[in-house]
């Protein structure tokens, strides 16, 4: 992938983001919510290591936290629904 084809990639993948984590706020079966975990990593670790984007520092470790906090392999537990809805505007202000 040259960087004209890449930097096209990320325009779609950033879309993709911000709408699952927006329909992600209305209360859907789990599925929906494992399935947008492997999709907001796989983003995630895409714009960081795979677009070969020019990032700050700031959009780096905010991209690696992404990472990590919807990684569905070790799925981080946080409880209450009203915390995740808080992280997920925050995810969709980032990438949107």
């Amino acid at each position: 992938m040259n960087a004209e084809q890449t930097s096209s990639a990320v325009t779609p993948a950033l879309a993709i983001a911000t709408v699952g984590v927006l329909i992600g706020l209305a209360d859907l079966p789990y599925g929906y919510y494992m399935l947008l975990r492997l999709v907001l990593c796989g983003i995630s670790l895409f714009l960081l290591f795979g677009a070969n984007l020019v990032l700050r520092d700031w959009h780096g470790w905010a991209l690696g936290g992404f990472a990590v906090l919807y990684n569905p392999l070790l799925p981080v537990r946080l409880g209450e629904k009203a915390i995740w809805v808080g992280l997920n505007i925050a995810t969709s202000r980032c990438s949107g």
